[in-house]
């Protein structure tokens, strides 16, 4: 196994911050900086909705006022996604001359690969999964793990949330938007009843070996070998100037 990729078990408080590293990483890795990239990662309580979606479509606002759950656009597409600390973010980043990437348009890659690794991941954990729509991973017909992809700065990056014991009935209720005309063109969520690890298998689940199946999975899938690695300081520096520029301000949030 000579091919190597870095692991970054990276994570923030704050969830504005969390997706501007998302960016910076891709970036690097598409200008062959840093070499292709798995990152783990997890947010306090956050809403992040797709690129082209519609906020008031998506999220209770005054629940999240209520329950101070920030709301983060994402720069890939896809629909909303809850996060609290119950819920493992998963990303794989790829420069686009990578084998896995044969096409130039995002959803004509292949993604049944990557929601291999995801499903063999879960059958180290002893739950049965399968692949849904759109990437997504589902158990039973509930979908346990949504996706969302973007092909852009010379690089690939599929990146998903797992549902480990995240509050699946708090869940449900700030991903529901109202359905009113915003007067802009919106991509709809497509409403999932959904399940969670420690539901399917009735007991506690620890992240850390949740990480450790999705780890060895990515090696088996991929035929590489995992580094841990950190943040180098360039990626570091671009991902605060993104949130400054971008991530945290309101008119990138509420821009739809």
């Amino acid at each position: 196994m000579n091919v190597q990729w870095c692991l970054l078990d990276v994570e923030f408080d704050d969830p504005f911050f969390n997706m501007a590293v998302e960016e910076a990483i891709l970036i690097y890795v598409g200008k062959q900086v840093v070499p292709g990239t798995i990152r783990f990662w997890r947010n306090k309580n956050a809403v992040f909705i797709g690129r082209f979606q519609c906020v008031s479509r998506e999220v209770d606002l005054a629940l999240c006022k209520k329950n101070d759950v920030k709301i983060v656009r994402r720069f890939t597409g896809g629909g909303a996604v809850y996060h609290d600390y119950g819920n493992l973010n998963y990303s794989i980043f790829l420069h686009k001359t990578h084998p896995l990437i044969q096409a130039e348009i995002p959803d004509l890659i292949d993604s049944q690969i990557f929601g291999h690794s995801i499903i063999l991941g879960l059958k180290k954990l002893n739950i049965e999964a399968n692949l849904l729509a759109e990437g997504a991973i589902g158990v039973k017909g509930l979908k346990i793990s949504g996706t969302a992809r973007t092909l852009r700065k010379g690089a690939f990056l599929h990146h998903g949330s797992l549902l480990v014991n995240s509050d699946l009935v708090f869940l449900q209720k700030v991903l529901q938007g109202k359905r009113i005309d915003p007067g802009k063109r919106c991509l709809d969520s497509k409403r999932s009843p959904v399940t969670s690890i420690e539901h399917e298998l009735g007991k506690k689940m620890n992240i850390k070996k949740v990480k450790e199946a999705l780890k060895t999975s990515f090696e088996e899938v991929f035929n590489m070998k995992l580094n841990p690695s950190q943040l180098t300081k360039d990626e570091l520096r671009l991902a605060k100037r993104l949130y400054d520029e971008k991530y945290a301000s309101n008119d990138w949030t509420f821009q739809r």
